[in-house]
C-alpha cells in the first residue's frame, strides 16, 4: 500500500515538533514529562510553561566548602560561591580566612543560604591578605567555564575537591584537607535570598547610565527659543505642509536675552538664520507647532494659529553649529538672565 502524501508530511512534522521538544528539554534541563506537566499547568500556553520551568528548575549553583591545614596553626578558612549556572557568572561570594578551628558542627553539606549565614556571623579574626589572595586564587579556579561543567554535570565534584586541594596547598605551603559541596538549586530561591534581584538592578542601573551617556545635549538639556517664520505669500509653503527635515527662514521675536546672543552668534558666522525643522505637531487648540534644531541645546518654537504661507530654503544649506564658546556664552546667558530676573523680583 503507497504512503499518502499528508501521511509522509504529517510525519515530518511529528519528527520535527519531537526535536524541537528535545531541543527545549535540554535547554531547560527537563525531561518531557516535567515539560507537558508545565503546559498542564499553564493550561497549555507554552510562554507560561517556560516562565514556570525556569522558575523552578535548577539554574544556580553553589559552591561551598572548607579547609584546613594539619597542624594547629596552620590557616584554616571557609567559602561559598553563587553562580549562574549556564553562563557561570559569580552572583556572590562569602569568606572567612584566619587562623582559628571550625568546630566539628559547621557542615557545608548544609543547604547554601546557610552555610552563607553562619559564614557571616563568624565573630573570630581573619586575615584580611590572606583572604584576598584565597578570594583570588578560587575565582581564577572557579572560572565560568568550569562552573558550567560542574552544573551540567561534566565535572563532578571529587574532581573539583582534588584540584582545589592541590591549589590550596600549593597556595599556602602546608597540607590542606579541604571538604566540599556543590548544589544546584533554582531561580525562586535566589530571589528570596536578595540575589537574583540584586543582580537585576545593578544590570538596569547600567543600561539607564548607558543611555543617558548616548544621550546628545539637546535630549538633556536644551534652551527654547520663541521664533516667528519669515512670510513668503507668492512662492511661500504652508506652514500644515511643513515636514520634518525642511529647513525654515525664521526671526526671534525677542531680540534681547538668548534670542539676541544667538542672532548676533548667526550674524557672527555668516550664515543666515535658516535651521531644520526637527518636529512638527498640532496644539490640543489646533495651532501649528514647529521646534526646529537651532544648535546643540537650543531649540526654536514655532507656534502659529494661521496657516500662512512661509519662506522654506530649497538649497543645501548646512545645519548652522554653534561653536563650544558659543554654548557656554548661551548657558551664561541664561544663568545672568535668571540672576537678574531674581534680584528684580526680591527687590521689589
Amino acid at each position: 500500500m503507497e504512503n499518502h502524501p499528508f501521511d509522509e508530511e504529517n510525519r515530518e512534522a511529528d519528527l520535527a515538533a519531537g526535536h524541537a521538544a528535545s531541543e527545549l528539554c535540554a535547554l531547560l534541563g527537563c525531561t518531557p514529562e516535567e515539560m507537558r506537566g508545565a503546559l498542564q499547568l499553564a493550561g497549555g500556553e507554552p510562554e507560561k510553561a517556560m516562565t514556570f520551568l525556569q522558575s523552578v528548575l535548577p539554574s544556580a549553583l553553589a559552591v561551598k566548602g572548607v579547609f584546613e591545614g594539619r597542624r594547629a596553626n596552620d590557616p584554616s578558612g571557609a567559602f561559598c560561591f553563587v553562580f549562574e549556572g549556564p553562563s557561570g557568572k559569580e552572583l556572590d561570594a562569602v569568606l572567612w580566612v584566619g587562623f582559628q578551628r571550625f568546630s566539628s558542627n559547621f557542615a557545608v553539606e548544609a543547604d547554601w543560604e546557610a552555610v552563607r549565614l553562619a559564614l557571616t556571623e563568624i565573630t573570630a579574626p581573619l586575615d584580611k591578605s590572606l583572604l584576598r589572595s584565597i578570594q583570588r586564587l578560587l575565582e581564577s579556579a572557579l572560572d565560568p567555564t568550569s562552573v558550567n561543567r560542574l552544573f551540567r554535570g561534566q565535572e563532578s565534584s571529587d574532581s573539583l575537591t582534588e584540584r582545589l586541594s592541590e591549589t590550596l596547598s600549593n597556595h599556602l605551603r602546608v597540607d590542606v584537607f579541604l571538604r566540599l559541596h556543590v548544589e544546584t538549586f533554582n531561580r525562586l530561591r535566589l530571589q528570596q535570598a536578595g540575589l537574583l534581584s540584586t543582580a537585576d538592578e545593578e544590570r538596569v542601573e547600567r543600561e539607564k547610565d548607558q543611555e543617558t551617556r548616548e544621550k546628545s545635549p539637546a535630549t538633556l538639556e536644551s534652551i527654547r527659543v520663541r521664533c516667528r517664520p519669515l512670510l513668503d505669500p507668492v512662492r511661500g509653503q504652508p506652514l500644515s505642509q511643513i515636514r520634518k527635515g525642511q529647513r525654515l527662514h525664521v526671526a526671534f521675536e525677542d531680540q534681547a536675552g538668548l534670542a539676541g546672543l544667538i542672532v548676533r552668534m548667526m550674524v557672527r558666522s555668516g550664515r543666515p538664520p535658516v535651521f531644520p525643522v526637527s518636529s512638527v505637531s498640532k496644539s490640543p487648540v489646533g495651532d501649528h507647532l514647529i521646534e526646529l534644531d537651532l544648535a546643540d541645546g537650543v531649540v526654536g518654537v514655532v507656534k502659529q494659529t494661521e496657516d500662512l504661507r512661509v519662506r522654506i530654503d530649497r538649497g543645501a544649506v548646512e545645519r548652522p553649529s554653534l561653536s563650544r564658546n558659543g554654548l557656554l556664552l548661551i548657558y551664561l546667558g541664561a544663568g545672568l538672565l535668571l540672576a537678574l530676573a531674581l534680584f528684580h523680583w526680591f527687590s521689589r
